[in-house]
């Protein structure tokens, strides 16, 4: 059963780019609703939904300010240098890393791909990533690329592995649409 599925942000999450204003204070990202809209799929059904980045990220934070009451039961991880061993201290204890999904983009994902019991990534991820992906039973490339559907497209992919699939239908958590 699934327990937990990680979403890496820049080139999962988003399109891996963002913009920065003249004066440099100002970061924006683009994030695709219907994204989000499949996170709170996974979160109405008792799944765990973790960010994790490589960067410092407050796009993220400030994305998740704006979301209806089920963001409190979404973590962020931030500034995650080493994905696999950050996940080992954290949650390996807890959760046996066949309970855990995770989708990423770029070699440093690769790690965390390799241990989890279902992976995926976008189509625009490098190729190192798809390579691999493409050699597990349980890997999944998707048909979007990163900020357009394929966060949307992992989670749909995810419902069947929940055991709760059937006896929830969304909407019921709140009853709020994120627009």
């Amino acid at each position: 059963m699934l327990k937990i599925a990680f979403f890496d942000i820049d080139g999962t999450l988003t399109d891996s780019g963002y913009f920065i204003s003249e004066d440099s204070n100002n970061l924006v990202k683009r994030f695709s609703t219907r994204d989000f809209m499949g996170l709170q799929m996974l979160v109405s059904r008792g799944v765990t939904v973790a960010f994790i980045s490589g960067a410092p990220d407050q796009c993220i934070d400030r994305k998740m300010e704006h979301l209806p009451s089920w963001s409190d039961k979404a973590v962020i991880h931030s500034g995650v240098s080493d994905k696999l061993k950050f996940v080992q201290n954290l949650y390996a204890d807890e959760i046996d890393f066949s309970e855990m999904a995770f989708i990423g983009d770029d070699v440093n994902d690769l790690g965390l791909l390799e241990q989890v019991g279902i992976a995926g990534c976008p189509n625009d991820a490098v190729t190192d990533v798809i390579n691999y992906i493409e050699t597990r039973k349980d890997g999944f490339v998707m048909s979007k690329n990163g900020g357009y559907g394929a966060v949307r497209e992992f989670c749909e992919m995810l419902l069947p592995f929940i055991d709760s699939y059937d006896k929830i239908e969304i909407g019921e958590t709140d009853g709020q649409s994120e627009e």
